[in-house]
């Protein structure tokens, strides 16, 4: 706070004190730099809103007549975090800020395996302004057509046209799983090959031709992204025509298996 006509904002090692004008002319809004040192402003926003350009200071030195602001600025966004991930036919963006200052939109910002930049994908999000606790937000990306890693990074653009960016996050889209099984007919045990696009549960189901399951050569399990290749044995049962069932993410899928002599 300032009194007695001065105002003295110290810290170590330095300190600068401030005094206003004495008249009344001399506090009038001017534009910057136009006349007299004495009687114009230093305001002239180089560095953002009501801001002066910059002013070197000597330590013990007394310098006349320059428009002192002091401007506090802590960062626009403070982000708490950002994440994506692939939920059926699009990719989920969400990112949480814990605090915004001035802020007036998010943008979307998206590039598509070893591209060199980043393109926006034209699509704007609505910024809280102003906020001191946690806000979320979200977006769906269903233009993802193309396989590969699909990379987003959010722009934050304030009130007053400055940016800044969150971190990077990345998700494959490898496209819809992959199920072969084979050989068949056969006579001692078939394969079922998997490739899954994403980390996925997993279930591999047998019946016989009445319907009755005789085995499950795999449990309800989560298997990583890949490729992977699972033995299915039919060496001590008769022969005939038997069903196999693969679930993933409960989505399932029929084959057919004929085992021989």
């Amino acid at each position: 706070a300032c009194r007695h006509n001065s105002c003295c904002c110290c810290a170590m090692p330095g300190c600068v004190k401030a005094s206003p004008a004495n008249t009344l002319t001399r506090m009038a809004p001017t534009a910057a730099r136009m006349t007299l040192d004495e009687i114009d402003s230093d305001v002239d926003h180089t560095f953002g809103l009501n801001t002066t350009r910059k002013i070197s200071l000597e330590p013990g030195k007394s310098y006349q007549n320059i428009d002192l602001g002091l401007v506090f600025a802590p960062l626009p966004v403070d982000w708490q975090d950002i994440n994506v991930k692939r939920v059926d036919d699009y990719h989920h963006l969400t990112w949480t800020t814990a605090q915004e200052i001035n802020t007036q939109y998010f943008e979307i910002e998206r590039k598509l395996n070893n591209a060199t930049d980043f393109v926006s994908t034209g699509v704007k999000v609505d910024a809280a302004g102003n906020s001191s606790s946690p806000i979320s937000y979200d977006w769906r990306d269903k233009d993802i057509n193309r396989f590969g890693t699909y990379y987003y990074r959010v722009k934050q653009v304030d009130l007053d046209g400055s940016i800044g960016y969150s971190n990077i996050v990345s998700v494959s889209n490898g496209g819809k799983p992959s199920i072969e099984v084979y050989p068949s007919p056969t006579v001692t045990e078939s394969f079922v090959k998997i490739n899954l696009t994403d980390n996925s549960q997993v279930m591999v189901e047998m019946f016989d031709p009445t319907g009755k399951q005789i085995s499950t050569p795999l449990q309800n399990t989560v298997l990583e992204a890949g490729e992977h290749i699972l033995p299915v044995s039919v060496q001590h049962i008769p022969n005939g025509v038997y069903v196999i069932y693969v679930t993933i993410d409960d989505v399932k899928e029929k084959f057919k298996v004929i085992k021989i002599d």
